[in-house]
């Protein structure tokens, strides 16, 4: 089909139909006056934050709805819905002046949560490999057991010693932990410190690996088991209570990342809607112009046909009307 069109355009006839074409649409003078005019009409249009006295003109330009949107995130006279009313309350609990960090803290633990969720995942996954359970074909991402022992080590470290400084009583905590009572202080302070002691466990394990490796310290069988448990042992229970002590914050750090994508699509929406506007004028303008120089020759053969049939007809002259008798 592509082979034929480009015949087409390659032959003699193209030219003499291009002409035509030409002719039909500049000829019909009251098809481009209608084009100009809607042209017209959206070069002098207002801009989306002001209200368009004719927004349904021209016709099929999406105006009304583009000033709908405009108006129902930025206008304060429509009613909040309940998703709105919902992020409200939020804010109101989690942007708390009195902890002004721990809108920071939320986010923070969220994340980590995230990351001990995944180095969990890739542990258990390595874990059952190695005791020869059938999985299947891993995703690349599962077989990097490097990640899950970043989880386990270092991010175990950072969040043990954090959570548990907080919990101690810090002046302003990045941990928002006035919610709880004295024995839930002092079961999650336990649970903290042993997870920092056992970042530190594993980090030891793996200097002794690494001088081991090096041949710089002797190695036993007693000592190869002991960092083996440790590497595929340790690893993952800290990567579990790591994520159980983020849970404690990760639901609020998710809606405050929540409440702050909708904040930034809400500042940033009129903005959106400004280049929208200008773009669905340009589009709007390029499909007129096109669809005027395709159709206007078809819309005039009919109207030809029309004016060549009355140009053929004969025409019958109307009979005269007959002289009334006269009076006696």
């Amino acid at each position: 089909m592509a082979q034929s069109f480009y015949n087409f355009v390659n032959s003699d006839y193209f030219g003499v139909l291009l002409f035509i074409w030409v002719v039909a649409d500049v000829f019909w003078i009251e098809r481009w006056k209608l084009l100009f005019q809607r042209i017209g009409q959206l070069i002098i249009k207002p801009w989306i934050f002001s209200k368009d006295e004719k927004p349904y003109e021209p016709p099929l330009y999406p105006r009304p709805i583009m000033e709908q949107l405009v108006q129902g995130r930025s206008g304060s006279s429509q009613p909040s819905s309940g998703i709105m009313k919902w992020i409200d309350a939020q804010k109101e609990s989690i942007f708390n002046s009195n902890h002004p960090f721990a809108a920071i803290g939320f986010i923070v633990l969220f994340l980590f949560f995230l990351v001990f969720f995944l180095a969990d995942v890739i542990a258990v996954a390595q874990t059952l490999v190695i005791l020869g359970v059938g999985l299947g074909e891993l995703p690349e991402l599962f077989d990097r057991f490097d990640y899950a022992v970043l989880g386990g080590a270092l991010a175990s470290a950072i969040v043990g010693i954090w959570v548990y400084a907080d919990l101690l009583g810090a002046e302003k905590p990045l941990f928002n932990t006035s919610p709880m009572n004295a024995d839930q202080r002092r079961f999650w302070k336990i649970v903290a410190l042993f997870l920092f002691l056992s970042a530190f466990v594993v980090m030891a394990s793996f200097a002794l690996s690494r001088l081991i490796a090096l041949g710089k310290l002797p190695s036993n069988p007693t000592l190869l088991i002991f960092l083996d448990f440790i590497l595929y042992g340790l690893v993952p229970i800290n990567n579990t209570l790591g994520a159980a002590l983020c849970f404690l914050a990760a639901p609020q750090g998710f809606t405050a990342l929540l409440i702050l994508i909708v904040s930034i699509i809400f500042a940033v929406f009129p903005v959106v809607m400004f280049f929208v506007d200008i773009l669905s004028r340009f589009i709007y303008i390029g499909l007129d112009i096109v669809i005027w120089f395709l159709f206007t020759p078809f819309m005039v053969i009919p109207v030809v046909f029309s004016f060549l049939k009355e140009l053929v007809s004969p025409t019958t002259p109307e009979p005269s009307p007959e002289p009334k008798p006269k009076k006696p």
